[in-house]
C-alpha cells in the first residue's frame, strides 16, 4: 500500500498543494523535501501539480507528474482528511521551515526538528543544525 501525503506552500493565508502518491512517510518524502526543496524550488515543484513520487530533483520528478493542483481555503482543512483520499502526512512549508501532520496520529510537528538525528540534512536548503 502506498504512503499517500499533500506537499503544500502558504501563500496569502491559503494552501497551495499537491499530492504525491508514494513514499509520502517522513523519512521519504519528508527527508526529500529538507535536503532538496528550499522555497524556489517548491514553487518549481508545486508548478508540477501532483506526482507519484518524490525524486531529489524536479527534472526526476517531473517524468510522472499528473498536473492536478489542490488549493485550500485555510490552513486547518489543509490538515483535515475526510479519509476519501487515506492521505498519512501532509507537508507544509510555512514561514521558511517544514512541517509534517501526521494524519494517523493528528500531530503536527517541525519536520526538522522530528527528523533531526535520523539522517542528514543539506544545510543550504533548511540552515545549519
Amino acid at each position: 500500500m502506498s504512503t499517500r501525503s499533500y506537499i503544500g506552500k502558504m501563500i496569502n493565508n491559503s494552501v497551495r498543494s499537491i499530492y504525491c502518491r508514494h513514499g509520502g512517510y517522513p523519512e521519504g518524502v519528508g527527508q526529500t523535501l529538507l535536503n532538496h526543496y528550499g522555497e524556489k524550488e517548491l514553487d518549481k515543484l508545486l508548478d508540477l501539480g501532483g506526482i507519484s513520487s518524490l525524486q531529489d530533483t524536479i527534472e526526476s520528478t517531473a517524468v510522472m507528474a499528473y498536473h492536478e493542483d489542490v488549493y485550500v481555503d485555510v490552513r486547518k482543512d489543509y490538515f483535515s482528511n475526510d479519509g476519501s483520499m487515506h492521505i498519512d502526512y501532509s507537508y507544509l512549508y510555512e514561514d521558511g521551515k517544514w512541517i509534517v501532520y501526521n494524519h494517523n496520529t493528528n500531530e503536527e510537528h517541525d519536520l526538522k526538528k522530528f527528523l533531526f538525528g535520523k539522517n542528514e540534512i543539506n544545510s543550504e536548503y533548511y540552515g545549519s543544525c
